[in-house]
Parts: C-alpha cells; sequence; structure tokens
C-alpha cells in the first residue's frame, strides 16, 4: 500500500470521482471526447487516455437525470447528452 501511496496512487471508487470532479471541466473534456471520436458519448467506464471522464459519464447514467442540479441537466441538454 505505501508503494502506491508513493506514486500518488488515489484510493476510490467511480461515486469519489463523480463528486470530485468539476462538473465544468469534466463537460469540456466529454465534449472534446465526442469531437474527437465522433459518437454519441458512448464512452468506456475504463477509458485509458482519462479513466475519470469514464467513470464520470459511468455516474451520470447511473444517476439519471435527477442525480444533477437543473443547471447541469440544462448543459448536458444543450449537448444532447443523453
Amino acid at each position: 500500500i505505501q508503494i502506491l501511496k508513493n506514486i500518488n496512487f488515489v484510493f476510490g471508487n467511480i461515486e469519489d470521482v463523480y463528486k470530485n470532479a468539476d462538473f465544468d471541466d469534466t463537460l469540456g473534456r466529454l465534449i472534446e471526447y465526442k469531437q474527437g471520436f465522433r459518437t454519441n458519448y458512448q464512452i468506456p467506464k475504463k477509458y485509458a487516455p482519462d479513466p475519470a471522464l469514464g467513470a464520470w459519464v459511468t455516474m451520470l447514467r447511473r444517476l439519471k437525470p435527477e442525480g444533477a442540479s437543473a443547471e447541469q441537466r440544462q448543459k448536458l441538454n444543450d449537448i444532447g447528452f443523453a
């Protein structure tokens, strides 16, 4: 465990990633992902280049619209996130 701590390994789960993420920053990364891959936000949960993004999207889908604030829901609707 000490070796992991020495390399700043983060102990947590995807719920922690979602709660600790800056919504607007992560939303921006999500938009960049869509533009780069031309997908409908179908990002893998374990997306290697940005694991936090994959975890964040997974939690958004798990929480459904009720899990986001009205402002956040509007921003997701504005980009066509379903």
